[in-house]
């Protein structure tokens, strides 16, 4: 399942000086400005970024338009769970953001203004692959995962 067939997706102003990548976790601050994810208590989580956003001081592209971000608001992301504890994860589990491109589990999530949950894992995967499925049904140290998210109730209007 491609994660652009089942996705909803929203635009979102992207906060001046800030550049995206495309298939970074994104966020959106206390002013509702997309910003690239990080585990901040302002910040809560939008999606995944579509496309690579340029956007200069003045909040505007240099082609003169509006800085804005297409974001991916649910589907299915491939993401790197950054694990340190040794407690086993399993299917189904939910895992919060971390920055960019990593998430952690609720063993190394701190619960509390920073932690934002992304969604759950579907799957775990032996390398940043979708189509690469390991057999197992828990690990015990950092892999990759497929994690099955929706931040549609996250969007500010």
């Amino acid at each position: 399942m491609m994660e652009s067939q089942q996705a909803l997706t929203c635009n979102w102003r992207v906060l001046a000086s800030e550049t995206l990548v495309a298939g970074a976790l994104v966020a959106h601050d206390e002013d509702g400005y997309l910003v690239e994810a990080d585990d901040k208590a302002d910040f809560v989580f939008a999606g995944i970024n579509q496309n690579r956003v340029v956007a200069l001081a003045t909040g505007y592209t240099t082609a003169g338009e509006l800085a804005e971000g297409r974001v991916n608001v649910q589907g299915l992301l491939v993401a790197y769970l950054s694990k340190r504890g040794t407690n086993p994860d399993v299917i189904g589990d939910p895992v919060y953001m971390y920055n960019a491109t990593n998430v952690v589990d609720a063993t190394d999530a701190v619960f509390d203004d920073n932690s934002h949950l992304v969604g759950k894992i579907w799957r775990f995967l032996a390398t940043e692959s979708p189509a690469d499925y390991k057999n197992d049904t828990y690990v015990t140290s950092g892999c990759y995962v497929l994690v099955g998210y929706d931040a549609s109730a996250n969007y500010r209007a």
